[in-house]
């Protein structure tokens, strides 16, 4: 699931009492080291409080954070959401999802579980976890049939049963809170937040394994966006996942959070909300660039006349680069193989300043 599974770190240390709302967690450096692996934040965060966590979505908050709580207690804490376990929802041949004993867990397992790799998770599993924090901690048993009828008879709902509480509901309560600032326009999920309606969230963005080489693809992701609206009325809880998303942008943030805010204004329609997404698609531009293109031309050698016609040379054709732009964010193409003057022009044209290491052609 990725970082869409940090609400429920937060929840574990609240719940038992290990981090309060008010606490600061230092995030400054961008990595941390633990056994066996450096923790790494997609830059440094600098002093971020309990919500900043969520917020800016740092790896290195969660795994603190999971730390603090203890492995058997972050352990419980999962299964009470629901994880782990089939939902018995109804859906056929549903899995349990994969979450490890917490005797097995190395203190590597431990902090990745924080920020939601090494364990697996389904959507429906999400989505009952998310309503469990919408229904004051309270973890309802999904259902696909919500009434049914026997013949000639009259139609009776489905009891949503079992039950269990999760965490206490001001726990519940203050972490949908917390995940309100994820939707804000500073937070990782902002392309979920509808007009005049408080949307609270999450989004995730998942390295999948790669089976050939037994590590994690830097290639293939899952995008996911769990969310809640009215975030001060809870109506719905709406899972998002999309198997590698296609395009310059792969992250929960840029490709599940919009298409969240496009379902949940057409559904609370049916509630009486009228309401549409606060921002528009994400849309890209790109600028093509030939490495070639802006070479310098020298004046032509005098032409040499001989009773030979001369040898045609095929130039290797150039690839085209592409440089995207999606609001904020710009995506830079690999210039493997590229020379460093090939390198700054292409760089340059963008106003960008570009340090380099060693010399001749760009291997990475």
């Amino acid at each position: 699931p990725g970082s869409v599974l940090k609400p429920f770190v937060v929840a574990a240390g609240l719940q038992h009492g290990v981090v309060s709302p008010e606490d600061e967690i230092n995030c400054e450096k961008g990595f941390f080291r633990i056994r066996g692996k450096t923790l790494r934040d997609r830059k440094p965060f600098g002093i971020v409080d309990l919500a900043g966590v969520l917020r800016v979505s740092s790896n290195i908050g969660a795994a603190k954070i999971g730390f603090a709580v203890g492995p058997e207690a972050h352990f419980d804490t999962l299964r009470r959401f629901g994880f782990g376990a089939p939902t018995k929802s109804g859906f056929p041949e549903e899995s349990a999802g994969l979450l490890r004993s917490w005797r097995k867990w190395r203190e590597v397992d431990h902090a990745t579980i924080s920020y939601g790799q090494g364990i697996g998770v389904t959507p429906i599993q999400v989505a009952a976890a998310t309503a469990a924090l919408a229904n004051g901690g309270l973890w309802l048993q999904p259902r696909l049939v919500a009434a049914r009828r026997k013949a000639g008879g009259s139609w009776q709902t489905t009891d949503p049963a079992p039950r269990r509480q999760a965490v206490r509901a001001e726990v519940a309560d203050a972490v949908l809170r917390m995940m309100e600032t994820v939707v804000s326009t500073d937070g990782t999920g902002r392309r979920a937040a509808l007009e005049g309606v408080r949307v609270a969230g999450k989004s995730g963005t998942a390295q999948k394994l790669d089976a050939e080489t037994g590590t994690y693809s830097t290639e293939s992701y899952l995008a996911w966006f769990a969310g809640v609206a009215p975030a001060d009325d809870p109506r719905i809880v709406i899972v998002v996942m999309l198997d590698e998303p296609a395009g310059v942008a792969h992250t929960g943030g840029a490709t599940a959070a919009p298409l969240f805010a496009q379902v949940a204004a057409s559904h609370l329609i049916r509630h009486g909300i009228l309401t549409q997404p606060e921002l528009p698609l994400p849309r890209t531009a790109s600028i093509d660039f030939d490495p070639e293109s802006s070479r310098k031309t020298s004046k032509p050698a005098p032409e040499v006349k001989t009773s030979h016609p001369p040898t045609r040379v095929e130039k290797k054709p150039q690839p085209t680069l592409k440089i995207a732009t999606l609001d904020d964010r710009l995506f830079l193409p690999d210039f493997s193989g590229l020379s460093i003057d090939q390198v700054k022009r292409a760089t340059t044209r963008i106003g960008l300043e570009v340090e380099m290491q060693g010399r001749g052609r760009a291997v990475s």
